[in-house]
């Protein structure tokens, strides 16, 4: 059965059956991330509601179903907590809020700079077989343009990690999909992040 036949007949209402456009990580945009420290399995996220004398209040807490399984510790992280640390190493990382009010460099010229200075290194080294240099003028010349190139790629790098919205002051799931890997975490401490 094709995709459209098969999209056709779930709009039409014959398939019933499971949902699968369920969005499983709304609860927190560390789900599927965060990490249990000691059995490496995915971390599960609880949300608790509770009433209070102000209103209903609503937790959400990270455990891990495995641990909990086995009888050990089930190693509880309240969410907030730990999307505040992740935030927090985010922005000092990638140096967003530095990056975010820097206009957007133009990757074309970067890139057809480093190419004049990769010829003008080449250019050099042959001066330097022909004899026309020596061979400490050509290693001071050669050091300079390797730190030219090692700037302007970082240059091209950082512009690639800006994201192209206006940054909010909280994580969200679209940047931890582009700069994390996975969260290690352990009772409410962020023991390491495995960055991409």
């Amino acid at each position: 059965m094709g995709k459209e036949i098969f999209a056709d007949l779930k709009k039409n209402g014959f398939l019933k059956g499971k949902n699968t456009d369920y969005k499983w990580y709304t609860k927190s945009p560390l789900q599927g991330f965060a990490r249990c420290d000691k059995c490496n399995h995915i971390l599960a996220c609880r949300s608790t509601k509770y009433k209070t004398k102000s209103g209903i209040k609503q937790s959400r807490y990270f455990f891990c179903r495995t641990c909990k399984c086995n009888g050990e510790d089930d190693n509880a992280s309240k969410a907030t907590l730990l999307e505040e640390v992740v935030f927090a190493e985010i922005k000092a990382r990638f140096d967003i809020d530095k990056v975010k009010s820097e206009p957007k460099v133009n990757t074309k010229n970067l890139a057809k700079n480093i190419e004049k200075l990769r010829n003008k290194k080449m250019n050099s080294f042959e001066k330097y077989k022909l004899g026309k240099i020596s061979r400490d003028k050509f290693k001071g010349i050669k050091t300079a343009i390797d730190e030219d190139i090692v700037r302007l790629e970082e240059k091209i790098k950082l512009d690639k990690v800006v994201p192209d919205k206006k940054l909010d002051d909280t994580l969200t799931r679209d940047m931890m999909e582009k700069y994390v890997e996975s969260v290690i975490c352990h009772k409410g401490e962020v023991v390491k992040i495995i960055w991409k």
